[in-house]
């Protein structure tokens, strides 16, 4: 299913993004830039999202939200977490700024700062989450893109339309979008973004806030995405009937959005592109570098701005993961460490530890809670870990460490279902994998100074749908290795 959407969202090449053009409206400063670039990117994903993935309700996913700028800033050394949403997709903007600030608050704790990226509803969660004046120094700016930072006629158009027509109401439930769960949905509605607007943003005590703005003509968005073709109809018959005729951006919209109630606080550039190509949502290759260009062009302008800092150092370690055959993947990780093979140690058996707060997922992706269980036998350990994406799993993994005079192996390996039926017993938490097996080896070995650490993965699947998105659990499996390399390298 996945396929076929991307196939039927194939973009012509003669209507992908172009350069980073100048803004029709320049909008107005919003905020107080603190001179102190960040160091890290949320990325705040929107409307569609189950945990971090992008979903067309009953009709397959898209695989990461972010995926394709996700894996861009991976090969360009930009370090960032995508915040996922609830497992359902169905909180609304408060709920998932709440959520979001439990970042900004770690991260700044950290000594870290943090700049908030968020696409379409992402960044109205991001400019309400920034308005926690306790986070005051821990954010450097706030970025929306392709937000309907003034409501969104097309929202207004459903409101109404739901309201009085059960044929369309019924159509959306039996695709999986029941309208009535989503409680985020109708605060993009314009005459709630109007009195929504009042309350936010209002201080210069607030981090900037800067609005990127993306847009097709009607032809574009014909050739692009038909379906987009028909809602920017939709919404241009109702901005007329609210006689918002769009000013000098002449009625624009990008699909899902018009072009004019994206702006908010400077806007600091225009993207040629629908809702979704400007995630790099498409199969076009061409179009997908034209995509990465305007995003690497979008964080220049950041860093210019002194929002973010970027380290020109790439990461001293290597990492590298694949799918070897159907349903088998593996993925590696090689470092050298200061620490000592027992100091690394105790960073990888004590999770439990970083897991507090749900902030597990700064360390492994999806990962909300893990506990750790200890034996009779100091080298024998159990741990559980729970994982919310698009579903939420859970699973028991046994840990087995072998001391040798100059070399630590750990592995760590999924139990068998015979062994879950004990553990579930005796500790009363669920085991619903969402792989057939996971096992995870680390090998430590002490040079004359140094220590050499070697980390290896190793996950198989039986399940065709699983298995239809390779991608995403490949640049899962590097995340992974990348985030718990990171975490022990720190």
């Amino acid at each position: 299913m996945k396929f076929i959407f991307l196939f039927i969202t194939i973009i012509n090449s003669a209507w992908a993004i172009s350069d980073i053009s100048e803004c029709l409206h320049p909008g107005r400063s919003i905020g107080t830039n603190y001179e102190r670039p960040a160091d890290i990117i949320l990325l705040v994903p929107g409307t569609g999202t189950r945990g971090t993935i992008l979903t067309l309700g009953h009709f397959g996913n898209l695989g990461g939200y972010f995926e394709q700028i996700e894996n861009l800033f991976y090969d360009n050394n930009i370090e960032f977490v995508t915040v996922p949403a609830d497992p359902k997709g169905n909180s609304s903007v408060e709920e998932r700024a709440m959520k979001l600030r439990k970042w900004i608050r770690r991260f700044g704790l950290e000594g870290r700062q943090v700049l908030l990226i968020g696409h379409s509803l992402g960044g109205l969660v991001a400019r309400v989450a920034a308005r926690d004046l306790t986070l005051r120094g821990f954010i450097s700016g706030v970025v929306t893109m392709s937000s309907p930072n003034q409501g969104d006629y097309l929202i207004d158009w459903l409101k109404e339309d739901v309201a009085r027509n059960k044929i369309i109401h019924n159509i959306a439930t039996a695709a999986g979008f029941e309208v009535h769960k989503k409680k985020f949905l109708f605060q993009m509605a314009v005459d709630y973004a109007a009195n929504y607007n009042l309350l936010i943003d209002q201080s210069n005590l607030l981090p900037p806030i800067y609005s990127v703005v993306t847009y097709q003509t009607p032809k574009q968005l014909t050739s692009s995405f038909l379906p987009f073709a028909f809602t920017d109809k939709i919404m241009k018959q109702t901005m007329s009937e609210y006689n918002e005729p769009g000013g000098e951006w002449k009625g624009l919209t990008d699909g899902f959005v018009p072009a004019y109630t994206q702006v908010w606080g400077e806007c600091i550039g225009m993207f040629n592109a629908n809702h979704a190509t400007s995630l790099g949502k498409t199969i076009s290759r061409k179009t997908l570098k034209e995509v990465e260009n305007s995003w690497i062009k979008l964080i220049q302008k950041l860093i210019d701005k002194k929002l973010l800092a970027i380290s020109n150092q790439k990461n001293n370690f290597q990492v590298d993961a694949r799918r070897i055959r159907p349903g088998v993947y593996k993925g590696v990780g090689e470092f050298n460490s200061d620490k000592s093979m027992e100091e690394i140690l105790n960073i990888i058996n004590n999770y439990e530890e970083f897991c507090q707060y749900s902030y597990c997922n700064y360390h492994t992706p999806n990962l909300a809670k893990m506990k750790v269980f200890k034996t009779s036998n100091p080298n024998v350990l159990y741990t559980w870990s729970k994982i919310d994406n698009v579903t939420t799993s859970s699973y028991y993994s046994k840990v087995n460490v072998t001391n040798l005079p100059s070399e630590i192996i750990i592995n760590s390996r999924m139990v068998t279902k015979r062994e879950a039926k004990i553990l579930k017993r005796k500790y009363g938490l669920s085991h619903m994998p969402i792989m057939d097996t996971t096992e995870v080896n680390w090998k430590l070995k002490q040079l004359s100074n140094k220590t050499y650490a070697k980390l290896s993965l190793k996950a198989t699947t039986t399940s065709f749908i699983l298995d239809s998105m390779p991608s995403q659990i490949i640049m899962n499996m590097k995340k992974t290795i990348s985030s718990v390399i990171n975490n022990i390298k720190r």
